[in-house]
């Protein structure tokens, strides 16, 4: 029980600095991608931003598709469901010319 406590403990403290880290390239990213603001801005007012500047600076991340990374793994997911496709009808001929049972 303790060991297990203490496993959960550290999990939960992963969890929560992991999040910590990805708000904040998040929030980083989302005030990098603004608008250059004026120079007589304060950095904590340049840092600032608003509800819907982070809701249509998140929705901008979220629609755009980067290619680069989606069609190799999309390319091999169609291969590996077309050889699946093709073997798994296959396998009951396949066992019965080379004399299979069931229970081979």
């Amino acid at each position: 029980k303790f060991i297990n406590d203490k496993l959960e403990q550290q999990l939960d403290l992963r969890i929560r600095t992991y999040s910590d880290i990805m708000a904040t390239r998040l929030m980083y990213h989302l005030i990098c991608e603004q608008k250059p603001k004026a120079t007589t801005e304060s950095l904590e007012d340049a840092l600032q931003m608003t509800k819907l500047q982070f809701t249509q600076g998140l929705k901008a991340l979220t629609t755009n598709i980067d290619y680069k990374r989606v069609l190799p793994i999309s390319l091999s997911m169609i291969l590996v469901g077309t050889s699946v496709g093709i073997i798994v009808p296959l396998m009951p001929f396949i066992a019965e010319q080379i004399s299979l049972s069931p229970g081979d």
